[in-house]
Formats: structure tokens, sequence, C-alpha cells
């Protein structure tokens, strides 16, 4: 099974299939090329990011402050440290179809089709693209959209491919 998108676990099968760390992997496929030279991961809550804005709190009636924010390293799903300018990169190419599956995965995996394929998609245009790629070689079962972001104009789509 090959699952596309963003989703707990994610990391583990980049790890798994590139041998590189998910950090290294983000880093050097998705954000550098991209222009993100200021996003990493908190995969080591005690590193120094700078011109990170922190949550803080009083420390107590001795005055002074503590941070306030979780003490965990996190890869993946809520654990991506960035600035504005770098959201922004981000946001743009989302709107812009600058992300999806590259040429290379779309040619890979029409070649060598998986038994069963879960794309999760936050752009329904690049779902679009791909999907017209892939369906010369995988049958669409179905598409689901999901509203994770009510009272936004935001849907995540679930395409299930399988075999034609």
């Amino acid at each position: 099974m090959v699952a596309v998108g963003a989703g707990v676990g994610d990391h583990l099968d980049v790890e798994r299939v590139s041998g590189k760390g998910f950090p290294e992997f983000t880093k050097e496929r998705i954000f550098a090329p991209l222009g993100m030279t200021h996003t990493s991961w908190r995969d080591d809550f005690n590193r120094i990011v700078k011109n990170r804005a922190i949550a803080y709190a009083p420390a107590g009636p001795n005055g002074g402050f503590k941070q306030s924010m979780p003490f965990m390293n996190v890869v993946g799903n809520g654990g991506m440290l960035t600035t504005i300018g770098d959201f922004l990169i981000w946001n743009e190419a989302l709107t812009q179809d600058k992300l999806g599956l590259s040429k290379a995965l779309v040619e890979t995996l029409t070649k060598y089709p998986p038994t069963q394929m879960i794309y999760v998609s936050c752009n329904p245009a690049t779902l679009a693209r791909d999907l017209a790629a892939l369906k010369k070689r995988l049958f669409i079962n179905s598409i689901t959209p999901l509203d994770m972001f009510p009272q936004t104009a935001e849907v995540e789509v679930v395409a299930e491919l399988s075999p034609n």
C-alpha cells in the first residue's frame, strides 16, 4: 500500500523508503526547493530557534517567566517550526499547484502500480492533475472530501486507488 499525503506515521514511511530521516528528507525535497530557509521540525525541543516567538507564562511568586511550550520532540503533524515569510511561501506553493506528486513519482506509480493507494490532498487542483495521470494504471475507487477546517474555504480530499 502506498499512502500519499500528510498523516500520522508518514515520517516512518519516508525514513524506511528514502533511508533519510524525515527532517533531512523534507528539508532537501520540500523546504529548500521552495526557498523555505527558516523552516524545520521540532526534533529537539531544547534547540534555540532564531527569531522564533514562543509562549511564556509567569514563573511564580518570585517573578520572571518560564517557557510555556510543549517539552517534546515532534516530527510530523504539529511539529513544524516556521516563520511568517516561509509560511507565505508554503501557502503560495499550495495555491499555485507547486506541490503534489512529483512527475517522477507519478511515472513510477503508473509503471509499478501499488496494490492499494490512499492519496490525501489539501489542494483539489493538484489532486485532479495527479489523478488524471495515475488513472492510466490505477482505478479511482472513491474520492471523499473532508471539511477539517469548518467556516473556511479549505477542504481535504481523500482518494482511494487500486490497480486497473
